[in-house]
């Protein structure tokens, strides 16, 4: 972040600033959560942006669990970094499947979440996923 901000030549955020948030990793690194595959089916399904489950699902689950817990106000402009992660969608087939929440919402309302739309069909969430 520093040797970006230096090439932009603009300022960067002090190190106390940097909150870290680790709490979402779950039982340990590419194990599956239940809060990350609530987060892989939200996108999915209501944006119709696939997630890989290793680090932009549990973002994406850190990001939900931020919003439930009032860290941020209706007025602040939130912004979630998808940082990629497509080539491991298929080693990943055997995700947890989607919280019964997420099935039958049309629009999606999850705990404070609102979705507009439903993007992805159950048939692809289940090539992409392996479950619908």
């Amino acid at each position: 972040a520093l040797a970006t901000s230096e090439r932009l030549g603009t300022s960067s955020a002090p190190m106390e600033a940097v909150i870290v948030h680790d709490e979402y990793v779950g039982p340990g690194y590419s194990l599956p959560t239940d809060e990350m595959a609530e987060a892989l089916h939200a996108f999915a399904a209501h944006e119709g942006i696939f997630l890989d489950p290793v680090y932009t699902g549990k973002g994406a689950a850190g990001l939900f669990g931020l919003i439930r817990s009032g860290v941020f106000s209706k007025d602040d402009k939130v912004l979630f970094v998808h940082t990629g992660g497509a080539p491991s969608l298929y080693h990943y087939q055997t995700l947890p499947p989607a919280p019964p929440t997420t099935k039958s919402m049309r629009p999606a309302r999850i705990d404070g979440l609102s979705f507009e739309s439903s993007r992805v069909s159950a048939e692809e969430m289940a090539a992409v996923y392996g479950t619908a």
